[in-house]
C-alpha cells in the first residue's frame, strides 16, 4: 500500500510540474478538450445502463479543478450529447442536470476539507466507492 501512495504522489508532483508556465485559460481549455472528449465519447459508445463516465468527471472536475467553473464541463458534455441522443421529459432533465452539478459541488467542496474532521470521512467513503481504498 505505501508504495502504491508513493506512486500517486510522483504522478501528483509530475502533474503539478506540467501546470506550471500554463496560464488558467489554456490549462481549462485543455481539461475541457481532453475530459469533455472522454465524456462524450463514454456516453456515444455502447456501455451498459448508466455506466457514462459523466457523473465520476463531475466529481473529479470538482475537486481537482483549479476553477469553480470546471464543475460545468459535465453539464456541457450532456448539453452536447443529448441532442444527438435524444431528449427526455423536462422534469427528469433538470433532476440529472442537477445532480452532475450538485456532485460537482460536492467534488469542490470536498477537495479542500480533507484535512478536516469532517471532509476525511466524506473523502475515504468516495475513495471507497470508487474502488481506490478497501473497507
Amino acid at each position: 500500500m505505501g508504495t502504491y501512495i508513493q506512486k500517486i504522489k510522483q504522478v501528483a508532483s509530475r502533474t503539478e510540474r506540467f501546470g506550471v508556465g500554463v496560464n488558467k485559460s489554456k490549462r481549462f481549455l485543455i481539461f475541457l478538450l481532453a475530459f469533455g472528449a472522454i465524456g462524450v465519447l463514454s456516453r456515444l459508445l455502447p456501455h451498459p445502463p448508466n455506466m457514462a463516465a459523466v457523473g465520476s468527471l463531475a466529481l473529479f472536475a470538482g475537486a481537482y479543478g483549479k476553477s469553480k467553473w470546471y464543475i460545468f464541463v459535465p453539464l456541457l458534455v450532456m448539453a452536447i450529447t443529448d441532442p444527438i441522443l435524444g431528449f427526455y421529459e423536462i422534469e427528469v432533465m433538470i433532476s440529472v442536470y442537477g445532480s452532475f452539478l450538485l456532485t460537482g459541488i460536492l467534488g469542490w467542496w470536498v477537495s479542500p476539507h480533507t484535512n478536516s474532521q469532517l471532509g476525511t470521512p466524506i473523502t475515504k467513503l468516495l475513495r471507497i466507492g470508487v474502488g481506490v481504498e478497501k473497507n
